[in-house]
């Protein structure tokens, strides 16, 4: 999904997007880029899989590529940016997402407890906007904690769609 996001600004600018995904987490960029194969020309997706060291450090360094984005760790967003700085490439970097949910008092509780349930644990929290802190004023606390936990206790994880 992320990958998504990030290519879908370049290709309506007109640009040919160059796609490194995690070495890790591979098959979902391939997957993106088999489903894009019907609707761009060959060569507007193009997907490189390997190391950052063999893959990654060439990339962006090419005098070809013009920016570099990337949604990953602070450290690998550091070695990024020291390697495009020589040639002053634009960079976009989202780099160890927190997202922080602030309750006041005077906050809608069940907006609250349902905004959280829903997007909190969203691709089973795996995303940079997923709520991984709350704060709570004092005088909500107890019933945010509360109602939030009943909430919560509702979701199924895994194959749960799955009869057995």
């Amino acid at each position: 999904m992320m990958a998504a996001w990030k290519l879908a600004p370049a290709l309506a600018a007109g640009n040919c997007v160059v796609l490194k995904p995690s070495e890790i987490t591979p098959l979902t960029a391939l997957k993106l880029a088999e489903l894009a194969k019907d609707i761009f020309p060959a060569g507007v997706i193009n997907v490189l899989f390997g190391r950052g060291k063999t893959v990654g450090d060439p990339l962006t360094g090419h005098p070809k590529v013009r920016m570099v984005s990337l949604t990953g760790s602070i450290a690998t967003g550091e070695h990024i940016i020291s390697h495009t700085a020589p040639s002053i490439k634009r960079t976009h970097m989202e780099l160890g997402g927190k997202a922080p949910v602030i309750v006041f008092d005077d906050a809608d509780i069940e907006a609250v407890v349902e905004g959280v349930r829903t997007f909190g644990y969203y691709n089973a929290g795996q995303d940079c906007t997923a709520a991984c802190r709350i704060y709570a004023q004092k005088g909500i606390y107890d019933t945010l904690v509360e109602k939030l936990g009943a909430a919560v206790a509702t979701l199924k994880s895994g194959r749960s769609h799955f009869a057995g």
